[in-house]
């Protein structure tokens, strides 16, 4: 294999350059320079920062390839297609070919979806890595619970993520149900998966120091297909609806604007100012909504949120204090939750203020990356010895 690697480091070049490599999608290395100006939060980069400050020689490689539209980009992309039933994830083999020099180096890489980890964990298969892995998984099982049965596709893809995920140290989860579905349904070694809680940037997502606007809206945010917009669209609020979105909703009904390719800052600024934050799922065991509902809580907002299976952290986060919760798919039931929200801005206030505070101490990027940065650590201690 060969390729160069589009990589990002700060500090100088020494010896112990590229030894943790941060595997992520294209895109990654222009928020790391919006963070650094300050118009970005540093969330996605899944406490990439706070392991380097730790770990020397941390880098960012972005998994692109020059191998677009290319025959062998075709080629693969045509194997991709008759492999899919089977694996249920597409493998973004080409990039890891066009950056191999940098992977093949790494003593340690951290990945975050899939489609990038996976292709990665065959290498290590097959002998050809001799990098240790941690890979945060995300929706992983999304596909295996949309099935009412276990068939045999359901089996031959547990048994391709299982088989795969024996190459890592360490999964990383980020909520509890997550760690469930690998565990049980998939039957991934529970000493394998861990859970970290998700973080946000806390000093970005902030409250804003004006009163609110004298035009008051709800708000809804996220583009997952964890999201649930047929239900909320379904309910009747006595306020206008903000949707921010990529997804292409059909949207007729009064009251309701859908906007998308916002700005961090003017996402922030759409936080601040809104009566509530409304953040509806469907009930799956991967914890969905997680980055809206922290962002928004950080900034000092009433979230109501559906109360799914993959909510990430029901310890921490308490009903009726630190947010609002609707049950799965009941219309009826946002159009309940929200009417006794908006009446009492002291209520949403005081909600607010605790929600702040929890996001600060419990669910901040700095704790998530110390966290990751132990277990890359431990990794990278073990990294001479042969994988058990």
């Amino acid at each position: 294999m060969g390729g160069s690697a589009n990589s990002r480091e700060s500090g100088s070049e020494n010896d112990s350059a590229g030894r943790v490599v941060f595997f992520m999608r294209p895109g990654r290395g222009a928020v790391e320079t919006r963070v650094g100006q300050g118009v970005s939060p540093s969330d996605f980069l899944y406490g990439f920062g706070e392991v380097r400050r730790v770990l020397k020689g941390t880098v960012l490689v972005e998994a692109e390839t020059p191998l677009k539209g290319t025959f062998v980009a075709r080629c693969w992309s045509w194997l991709e297609e008759r492999l899919f039933p089977l694996t249920g994830f597409r493998m973004l083999l080409p990039a890891v070919y066009s950056n191999w020099k940098a992977l093949s180096r790494a003593r340690l890489i951290v990945t975050n979806i899939d489609s990038i980890g996976m292709p990665l964990m065959i290498c290590r298969a097959m002998g050809l890595l001799n990098a240790r892995l941690i890979h945060i998984s995300q929706g992983t099982t999304n596909a295996l619970e949309r099935s009412p049965h276990e068939g045999i596709r359901d089996m031959c893809q547990s048994m391709w993520i299982r088989t795969c995920y024996r190459e890592t140290d360490r999964v990383v989860v980020l909520g509890v149900g997550a760690r469930d579905a690998l565990v049980c349904r998939v039957r991934v070694a529970p000493d394998r998966v861990v859970c970290l809680q998700f973080g946000v940037d806390t000093d970005f997502w902030s409250p804003g120091r004006e009163e609110r606007t004298d035009h008051p809206y709800l708000l809804s945010v996220g583009s997952d297909a964890g999201r649930d917009y047929d239900t909320l669209l379904q309910a009747v609020f006595p306020l206008p609806l903000k949707v921010v979105t990529r997804l292409p909703l059909k949207v007729s009904k009064a009251g309701v604007e859908v906007v998308s390719d916002l700005t961090d800052e003017a996402l922030r600024d759409l936080y601040r100012n809104a009566v509530a934050v409304l953040i509806p799922l469907h009930d799956i065991s991967q914890p969905s909504g997680q980055s809206a509902t922290l962002q928004a809580m950080a900034c000092g907002c009433t979230v109501v949120i559906t109360k799914t299976r993959g909510f990430w952290d029901p310890d921490g986060l308490i009903r009726g204090v630190h947010l609002e919760m609707v049950k799965p798919g009941d219309a009826r039931d946002w159009e309940r939750v929200v009417a006794g929200v908006i009446p009492d801005p002291q209520a949403r206030n005081r909600m607010g203020l605790l929600a702040r505070s929890v996001v600060c101490e419990r669910y901040g990027v700095a704790r998530f990356g110390a966290e990751l940065a132990d277990y890359c650590r431990r990794a990278l201690e073990q990294s001479e010895y042969p994988q058990v």
